[in-house]
């Protein structure tokens, strides 16, 4: 049985299902549980301050959820979808949406039931972005439109800063003023780092050599050599001949069809690796250091640190 509401009345029901505040930290903050008629799950609201605000939600719907909306003004947004598949926009986990103030069109959104779905929202009252801006202009000036144009929006793949920060927030360490200060500063990060993925999606490609269909495929087996011997590659020059190619051709080939040289690729697969066996505890750091290929701690820690800001031992204990 599929239900229909207006997104007005969706909220509304939530809201009114369960006390407020229930498992908040303070007098900013407030989370609602899911009716059972609805399906189960909550959504935790946080007023970092007057004008910025975090949302965060983990449910699950019994049935298929229609919802409606009309016109509307529209704050600036930033939204992380964690977990689910959602149909506006059409995108999936690990996918964020950042929007610009402006005017939101109206519209119909469905909910599905199958699956559980997650999702950590930043809203900004764009007086209050335009007043911390002063007479310094925004790299993205349309993100801030007026409330009769329509708002602008872009889509992305959350990068691994992202995930950190947002690791960081959901394993938030701190109560009080102190949790409301911390959770801020990750939310300006976290619009800082989405402003800088719409930039970088914005600049024209740089100049590229003609590959033959033939060196596209050498260059995909180069790439799965590498990730079959992750923790004790070859040389570049050994990987060269193994693919049929000559060192010159395999690192401007590699660069144009993965962005990136051949060893900065392995580079950020190894640590992307050692965190998803950080989150699993199941390996000491000197275990993960050793697994993903470094020769010691010292320099994992480094390269670690480097890449999501955090000390893996800390990323350890937080998951």
């Amino acid at each position: 049985m599929a239900l229909t509401l207006s997104q007005r009345d969706y909220h509304e029901l939530i809201q009114a299902s369960a006390t407020a505040a229930t498992g908040a930290t303070g007098d900013f903050e407030e989370k609602w549980h899911y009716p059972e008629s609805l399906g189960q799950g909550y959504q935790h609201s946080i007023e970092l301050r007057d004008g910025v605000q975090m949302d965060i939600a983990r449910y699950q719907l019994r049935h298929q959820v229609m919802t409606t909306a009309e016109e509307r003004p529209h704050p600036v947004e930033c939204t992380f979808y964690l977990e689910g598949a959602y149909t506006d926009p059409p995108l999936g986990p690990k996918c964020y949406g950042l929007y610009g103030s402006g005017l939101a069109p109206g519209g119909t959104s469905i909910k599905p039931a199958e699956h559980p779905h997650a999702w950590l929202s930043l809203h900004i009252d764009p007086e209050r972005l335009s007043q911390w801006l002063g007479s310094r202009a925004l790299p993205l000036p349309e993100l801030l439109r007026s409330p009769q144009q329509l708002y602008y929006s872009q889509f992305g793949t959350m990068t691994a800063p992202m995930q950190m920060v947002l690791h960081q927030i959901l394993h938030c360490p701190y109560t009080g003023v102190i949790k409301q200060l911390y959770l801020e500063s990750k939310a300006w990060e976290l619009l800082t780092l989405c402003l800088h993925d719409a930039l970088s999606q914005q600049q024209p490609p740089g100049p590229s050599i003609n590959l033959k269909p033939a060196d596209i495929e050498r260059i995909h087996q180069a790439r799965d050599i590498l990730l079959r011997h992750f923790n004790n590659p070859p040389t570049l020059a050994e990987l060269a001949r193994q693919i049929h190619l000559n060192e010159c051709a395999l690192k401007r080939g590699f660069r144009q069809v993965f962005g990136t040289t051949v060893f900065g690729y392995l580079h950020h697969y190894r640590l992307d690796y050692a965190r998803q066996l950080l989150q699993q505890g199941t390996k000491t750091v000197t275990g993960v250091a050793h697994t993903v290929g470094f020769a010691s701690r010292s320099s994992f820690a480094r390269a670690f640190r480097k890449k999501f800001g955090i000390n893996p031992g800390q990323y350890l204990r937080q998951g």
